[in-house]
């Protein structure tokens, strides 16, 4: 969606002047990701944090049963990880595969 397009780009303007519009935060893209896990893939700390301001949710999964958490794990966004859990989002949950966020970080390399 453009939702997940700004997001990618981390382009905050962008994403309010679309939800201000009526686009649905946790709307979901083939990989049944939202944009929270697409701002966490691509670490935009101000991206992620302005998401969770408008309420995103932290506890949505993908299509792999992946949390956004654990999104940031594998693509090593340690910042978004500590911004996660600043807000209190479960970093202790697992994964499809039983996985957890340690897992997710060790794969991620």
């Amino acid at each position: 969606t453009p939702l997940h397009v700004a997001a990618w780009q981390s382009n905050v303007r962008a994403i309010k002047l679309l939800l201000d519009y009526g686009a649905t935060i946790d709307s979901v893209n083939y990989q049944i990701r939202t944009p929270l896990h697409i701002a966490c893939m691509q670490g935009g700390v101000s991206t992620t944090s302005f998401l969770l301001a408008r309420g995103a949710s932290d506890s949505s999964r993908s299509f792999a049963g992946e949390t956004a958490a654990m999104q940031a794990a594998i693509c090593g966004k340690i910042e978004i990880i500590d911004l996660l859990n600043k807000r209190g989002t479960n970093l202790s949950s697992t994964g499809g595969q039983g996985n957890s966020l340690l897992h997710y970080a060790a794969r991620g390399g």
